[in-house]
């Protein structure tokens, strides 16, 4: 009696409201994950930063929610195993209350309603839109400058000023700038477009090695098989190199 008593008076330990709060840790990177490519490149951020920031968020994700979930799960066995061999007292039911708390936190992301989840989903697509509205600005004024000279330019520079005030740029943390390259003929060139020869190719990097192309003529049939997945983006083409 005076040992149970003696471990009801011992130390309560952090509240249950501030555990909580810590087990939204792998929330909050998950969320992370759809805020950074949302957010402005400062010009001293180099795209290869921004890039590496979002693979080192993303990377962590799954660990912290193993981490928090097997610490959950581990103060639940605990407690249990406590209350079967000792009964009810303070420290089991610590132990459930804090295993708890973790629980859910961690399972937050699974719990979200639907509309939710289309919400984050808008998220995931806007860098996306950003960068199609961006890029079709481009390929308007690079066609216009053929028709009215019957050829390519040669550089995207040489749009500004008659075919564009100044070249758009992408602005966000993990992308890079448009690319632009004419058609070289060679193999090589042939090989990088799937054996096609476009007259020309305009390009942007993004985080987790994605690039979005866009070429006149053929693009490659869609596939997810092998070191590169392959999917049609509004009239453009994306490559996301899986190694």
């Amino acid at each position: 009696m005076d040992g149970t008593r003696e471990t009801d008076r011992g130390p309560s330990g952090p509240p249950l409201w501030a555990l909580g709060l810590l087990a939204l840790s792998p929330t909050a990177l998950c969320l992370l994950t759809y805020v950074l490519p949302l957010l402005p490149r400062p010009p001293a951020i180099s795209y290869n930063a921004g890039a590496l920031l979002m693979f080192a968020v993303a990377v962590l994700v799954l660990p912290a929610f193993v981490v928090y979930g097997g610490l959950g799960l581990g103060l639940l066995a605990w407690a249990l195993a406590r209350r079967l061999r000792r009964g009810s007292d303070r420290r089991a039911r610590q132990c459930l209350r804090y295993g708890a708390a973790l629980l859910v936190g961690t399972a937050l992301p699974f719990l979200l309603p639907d509309i939710a989840a289309r919400q984050l989903d808008r998220l995931d697509e806007h860098p996306t839109r950003h960068m199609l509205t961006r890029g079709s600005e481009i390929v308007s004024a690079v066609e216009s400058f053929r028709a009215e000279r019957g050829h390519y330019p040669a550089a995207l520079a040489d749009l500004v000023p008659e075919h564009l005030s100044a070249l758009p740029t992408i602005g966000l943390l993990c992308y890079g700038e448009f690319k632009y390259e004419l058609s070289t003929g060679d193999q090589e060139w042939r090989d990088r477009h799937f054996s096609s020869d476009p007259p020309y190719d305009l390009w942007v990097e993004g985080y987790l090695s994605s690039q979005l192309h866009y070429w006149p003529g053929e693009y490659p049939e869609e596939q997810s098989d092998g070191d590169v997945v392959i999917e049609y983006v509004d009239g453009w083409v994306e490559f996301i190199n899986r190694d």
